[in-house]
């Protein structure tokens, strides 16, 4: 019995001492904190801030970080990243993961019962500089995949700076799309610069992600169509036949994909949340200054027309993040054409990762959920009916999902 007890006090104090250590915020955080957002209803009671983080040589980054609704002292830490190159993490926010929805008439919001800060306090960063509300001076929106991922660290780093409360809390990386090149390459600058400046990072999760390069995506395309009846026997012989010729032309579309980015993404409707975001009484619960005059667009199309792309795939940021010790999960809609689930398996299996479990069904409550294979440290998914945004379209999944990820518990094999 003194030993319950005891073990009782210790739990309590500790509690005692992450509320006490929370409240004690830095004048900065005061400053970013969110009073009154409009259109949201006065009863939420989870605190919110916004402002900016920097990056280095300039650049600075717009966040905006939404604590927990459950313990915001004891649970975990995460940071979501968009891809594009070029789209907001506000889109994760406001589309997918976040509290709240941005209603059709652009002014009131909804809350989203299916938020992941039901479990987690959640960091949304618009990187690179020039995405949303994020800017330099002066102005120079070409950036790279090594650039950002420093301007993604820096800003990190004030963040803890910022909230040093959370510099203890078990840190996750969660994105997807291009944030399969985001993720690995700034966890890796985590675990290089470790000693220097510890941070608790305890694993990475990657939607939909571009981890293979654009050619074996490409590539793994035609299996993808075919698979999904998308095309007839003849029809996808002839594409096998062709593919050959096209891969030698990879580099010449690519680079006309680049020279039409000016165009609208087909699979956003951007107009709500872009006209909610632009509002002025918006900007200023924001703490956006009125120096920053750039127009918030979704996707900037000239950030990924200049973006400059380092690596052809992320296996040697797997393979160093895994011998670091850190977890890890890809997962896939399995109706996505933008990076489908093929290509990422084919990358995952390639990886010579230790086969904990095999192929198999997980549920999400009465119903399947899709398939997982498990690895040592690391988790393949697929989430059935979802597309390019998991959360978006399967929210109740991708909830379970990412739970049982973040606390390391199994994905249920049964109803």
């Amino acid at each position: 019995m003194k030993l319950s007890k005891v073990s009782t006090f210790v739990v309590l104090a500790a509690l005692a001492m992450a509320r006490e250590a929370l409240s004690q915020t830095t004048p900065e955080a005061d400053a970013d904190q969110v009073t009154a957002l409009p259109g949201l209803d006065a009863s939420a009671t989870y605190k919110q801030y916004s402002g900016y983080l920097d990056g280095g040589d300039g650049n600075m980054l717009h966040y905006w970080f939404i604590e927990s609704q459950n313990n915001p002292a004891t649970d975990p830490l995460l940071l979501w990243l968009n891809g594009g190159p070029g789209c907001s993490s506000m889109d994760g926010l406001f589309n997918e993961l976040g509290p709240f929805k941005i209603n059709a008439d652009a002014a009131t919001l909804t809350p989203n019962p299916f938020t992941w800060n039901t479990f987690a306090n959640v960091i949304y960063l618009e990187s690179p500089a020039c995405v949303g509300y994020s800017y330099n001076v002066p102005r120079n929106c070409t950036a790279s995949d090594d650039s950002t991922s420093l301007q993604n660290y820096n800003a990190l780093l004030q963040f803890f700076e910022r909230f040093p409360a959370y510099k203890s809390s078990a840190f996750f990386i969660t994105g997807e799309s291009y944030g399969g090149i985001y993720i690995p390459t700034l966890s890796v600058r985590i675990v290089e610069n470790n000693v220097t400046n510890p941070i608790n990072l305890q694993g990475f999760a990657i939607g939909n992600g571009l981890l293979p390069g654009y050619a074996v995506n490409f590539n793994s395309l035609m299996f993808y169509a075919n698979y999904h009846g998308l095309v007839g026997k003849e029809s996808n012989a002839n594409v096998y036949a062709f593919h050959h010729t096209y891969f030698a032309f990879v580099p010449a579309v690519c680079n006309s994909y680049k020279a039409m980015a000016d165009a609208t993404c087909v699979y956003i409707d951007d107009t709500v949340i872009e006209t909610y975001m632009n509002k002025p009484e918006v900007r200023d619960a924001l703490h956006i200054p009125a120096s920053v005059d750039q127009v918030w667009v979704v996707c900037n199309s000239e950030v990924g027309r200049n973006f400059i792309e380092h690596y052809e795939d992320m296996k040697a940021q797997f393979l160093q993040l895994s011998a670091a010790g850190v977890r890890g999960l890809v997962y896939n809609g399995d109706c996505d054409m933008v990076c489908n689930f093929i290509g990422d398996q084919w990358f995952v299996d390639g990886l010579g990762y230790q086969v904990l479990e095999d192929h198999r069904e997980w549920y999400s409550g009465p119903q399947v959920g899709g398939f997982v294979k498990r690895f040592e440290l690391l988790d393949y998914l697929t989430v059935r009916g979802a597309g390019h945004m998991v959360p978006e379209d399967k929210p109740t999944v991708a909830l379970d999902m990412i739970r049982a990820f973040v606390f390391n518990t199994n994905y249920p094999a049964s109803r």
